[in-house]
């Protein structure tokens, strides 16, 4: 259902269910970490200086995706 709901209105179905409340974004973040057996770090406790990009890059990092 979440798969026809998602082509329905063109996200992944992921967006789906985060948005349903059927799953948190960071747990489906750290499922899919896991599925390419890659290292998950949250952000919490990190602050602004942590990031090496200037705040105009991370405007164009946000709007290219």
């Amino acid at each position: 259902m979440a798969e026809l709901r998602a082509a329905e209105i063109g996200v992944g179905a992921e967006r789906v269910l985060i948005a349903e409340g059927a799953i948190t974004e960071e747990r489906y973040l750290r499922a899919l970490s896991i599925w390419h057996g890659l290292p998950f770090e949250p952000f919490d406790g990190r602050t602004r200086r942590d990031c090496p990009l200037p705040d105009e890059r991370m405007v164009e990092a946000a709007t290219s995706g």
